[in-house]
């Protein structure tokens, strides 16, 4: 294996290629079985998915359609392992939680030992579904003298489509995760080592990094030192869009080139529904009515120069169009040529398009044939970006030629933040190339590849440093404590799950610390005043808080053998997280915060007399607001009573505010850790997806435009996909169960998987606060 000395793998282990498996070339690899049969076994991959909500097997041992087993992802995106037989039925398990990230990577070990079975991903051991146990005796999965191929189903005639690497077979020994990978200790993450142990007699190991070749000595060549190789089908090795052997990688290290990590590839969960992606979500083919457009599954960075290319299909009369460049998250999937997008479109002519302005044809004539490579060079730490054909970057209508290696007529001067690289279609079809295969030209001098390994380093790797979910039972006893929070907590959040019962903030400028214990607790469901709860104390410890009751059965806090959810936050401008408490008086208050730049969320409460929780978010204009106590949409006093700035916050009373004693919650965005925006629902189970640039612990979200609850989800409750358990900040209410929403957390964001409810209603505005698990640099997939 290649090794190399920069790298996000904790033993500085570094994986080279891995293997692009196209469902529409029917592509797999194919090996009969030594003689034997197999009933303890260890299977470890990576997989990174491409098409989904169909069947994609990841390995299958087949006799015939009476006789086999497997291991796929099944169309409702679960992991199935199974083993089917005449004579005996040798067991059907599938995990509970689905698997519908196509953006990251996945590390899948399956082991089997007799009659156990067990289904690991990233590490931890998955919830399974038992619908027939698992018979002890011998069968076709990996046995001997049976015909095995890797993303291939025969029986289903079904083919894997997307990206596979560090294939083992360890035949004869029930092993764990621990013997492929390791949490590294800088980032959190569960990522690959070099496994070194013995394989057995069908053992193997297939990393793919031989490209001489599409033959089985070559990128089918067993590393086990067994000889076990596996012969290609359907696989290129041969520069163009169908090249299968990729950069594309779960390990981050320098390669003098492109470089490798996670590379970007057309985002699936972000499509309007009108174009069909496939090829490892590398190519796109117009299906609908109208202009459709698809984005990357990660921005361009906020610095650093970006180079990637477009193969262009059939394009062949000005009935058809495509169009690439730029455009940000908001603009519109239904057309190609709009605001917010910056892109080259061309029909039997070609065009410049600039914030939605189309400008006029670009040379003489200049037509775009099939087979023809659209290019967009993108500099951000100079704000401009080229757009070119064939080489040949444009300026302006008159066709003067740009030069992005030098720095010389840009064709747009002036961009966005949060851009990302798009395809626009219409009747037409072509393959997006981020760098994970050859590009058609060199990138201009200083131009890189958009994967993982050139996006900028977070400030935060480890979210859990700075805000953190933990659930805990109240158990009987005078002092509890509750630890795993991994911080000493300035914002305790908690609230009961199982029964209704208030929501209790606590913080440490209200005298929440190691050696006060906290009486006075604030209820975001309640406009009430700062009040005690009978009996009870609690004190902030480096690792989380204890609780002292007096009367455990009296109090709502600390209610024995009930479940909690505290949520906890670390104040620091590093983090984004302010406190502040202040008495305010009639007319303007000008309240100092430490966060170093402008708010993004600014939440008030007066502690000595009823008042609403008043929340000023970014987009709101300067006499708008919402209440956290109650279901209301936003709304606007007579004249402007909140100014921001990185200073100060500036409020007026007799607006949203009154006078009295309060408090207030200051968040700022810090990238890969926090991300304060909106998004607007579509109604539908295909929910809208969030671009957040990190894997969120926590999402609180809201409409903004209509009568609902706030809703909470975590990734402490909810352990893996769907993520369904509900909690409303304005509601003593106990936890739900997908009643009014659902969604898939993921590796860059989140994605609603709910039809309508009160998260999704198609064409309300929403908001959202959302804090993170890891940065996407760094995120597998979940």
């Amino acid at each position: 294996m290649f090794s190399a000395t920069k790298g996000g793998s904790p033993s500085g282990y570094q994986i080279s290629r891995s293997v692009r498996l196209r469902s529409s070339a029917s592509a797999y690899f194919a090996r009969t079985m030594a003689s034997g049969g197999v009933t303890v076994y260890t299977f470890s991959a990576w997989v990174k998915r491409g098409t989904l909500g169909v069947i994609n097997p990841i390995v299958q041992g087949y006799l015939n359609n009476n006789n086999y087993g497997h291991i796929i992802f099944k169309a409702d995106n679960t992991i199935e392992w199974r083993e089917v037989s005449v004579a005996a039925n040798y067991g059907q398990v599938s995990t509970n939680a689905v698997f519908r990230d196509p953006s990251a990577w996945y590390h899948i070990v399956v082991v089997r030992n007799g009659s156990s079975l067990t289904i690991y991903v990233n590490g931890v051991s998955q919830t399974l579904t038992v619908s027939t146990a698992v018979n002890a005796a011998a069968g076709y999965l990996f046995g001997g003298s049976t015909a095995q191929r890797i993303g291939s189903d025969q029986v289903n005639s079904a083919f894997f489509d997307g990206y596979l690497t560090e294939c083992y077979l360890i035949d004869g020994q029930a092993l764990t995760p621990s013997s492929f990978g390791q949490t590294n200790g800088t980032t959190g993450v569960w990522s690959p080592i070099k496994y070194t142990g013995t394989y057995g007699t069908n053992g193997f190991y297939l990393n793919f990094s031989d490209n001489s070749g599409a033959t089985a000595t070559t990128i089918g060549k067993d590393f086990s030192g067994n000889g076990n190789n596996w012969t290609p089908n359907n696989i290129s090795v041969t520069a163009g869009v169908t090249y299968d052997s990729m950069l594309d990688v779960p390990t981050q290290w320098a390669d003098g080139g492109n470089g490798r990590g996670n590379y970007a590839v057309i985002n699936p969960l972000n499509n309007s529904g009108g174009v069909t992606i496939s090829d490892g979500n590398l190519k796109a083919l117009w299906a609908s009515a109208s202009d459709r457009s698809v984005l990357s599954t990660f921005p361009i960075p906020s610095t650093g120069k970006f180079y990637a290319e477009f193969v262009n299909g059939t394009l062949t009369s000005a009935s058809v169009a495509v169009a690439f460049g730029l455009a940000t998250e908001g603009s519109s999937r239904t057309g190609m040529i709009a605001a917010n997008m910056w892109v080259y479109y061309a029909s039997n002519q070609s065009y410049i398009s600039r914030n939605g302005t189309l400008s006029s044809q670009i040379g003489t004539n200049q037509t775009i044939a099939a087979g023809g490579i659209l290019q967009v060079a993108i500099d951000r730490d100079n704000n401009q970006a080229w757009l070119g054909y064939n080489n040949v970057w444009v300026n302006a209508t008159n066709g003067t030629t740009g030069d992005p290696s030098a720095g010389t007529n840009p064709t747009v001067s002036s961009l966005p933040a949060d851009l990302f690289v798009m395809v626009g279609l219409y009747a037409e079809n072509g393959n997006v190339n981020f760098g994970q295969r050859p590009f058609t030209y060199t990138p201009p001098t200083g131009f890189k590849a958009l994967n993982t390994l050139n996006l900028p380093q977070p400030t935060i790797l480890k979210g859990n440093q700075y805000m953190n979910v933990v659930t805990y039972t109240a158990t009987p006893g005078t002092g509890n404590t509750i630890s795993g929070v991994g911080f000493q907590t300035d914002l305790l959040w908690t609230k009961n799950r199982d029964n209704a019962e208030q929501h209790y903030w606590q913080d440490s400028v209200r005298g929440f610390s190691p050696s006060a214990g906290v009486t006075q607790m604030l209820s975001s469901n309640s406009s009430a005043a700062e009040t005690s709860v009978a009996g009870i104390t609690c004190t902030t410890t480096s690792d989380g808080f204890t609780v002292v009751d007096s009367a455990p059965a009296s109090g709502e806090f600390w209610f024995t053998n009930r479940t909690y959810v505290a949520w906890c936050w670390k104040e620091g401008a590093t983090q984004g997280f302010d406190i502040v408490t202040y008495t305010e008086a009639a007319g303007a208050n000008t309240i100092p915060h430490n966060l170093g730049v402008t708010p993004k969320m600014f939440i008030t409460k007066r502690r000595d007399g009823a008042e609403n929780w008043v929340v000023w978010f970014t987009g709101f204009a300067a006499n708008e607001g919402i209440y956290l106590n109650s279901t209301a949409a936003k709304g606007a006093s007579g004249s402007s009573w909140i100014s921001l700035n990185s200073s100060n916050v500036v409020v007026t009373s007799g607006q949203f505010t009154g006078t009295g004693s309060k408090v207030a919650y200051l968040f700022s965005e810090v990238a890969g850790f926090s991300k304060f925006g909106s998004y607007t629902g579509n109604g539908s189970t295909d929910g809208t997806f969030v671009f957040c640039g990190f894997r969120p612990r926590y999402v609180l979200l809201k409409s903004s435009t209509q009568a609902t609850d706030w809703y909470i989800y975590d990734t402490a409750r909810d352990t893996y996909n769907l993520t369904t358990l509900e909690l409303n900040p304005n509601l003593s209410a106990a936890e739900q169960n997908g009643t009014y929403g659902s969604m898939d957390i993921l590796s860059n964001g989140f994605k609603l998987r709910f039809a309508g409810g009160e998260v999704n209603v198609s064409s309300q505005t929403y908001i959202y606060m959302a804090f993170a698990e890891n940065p996407f640099k760094n995120a597998l997939a979940r």
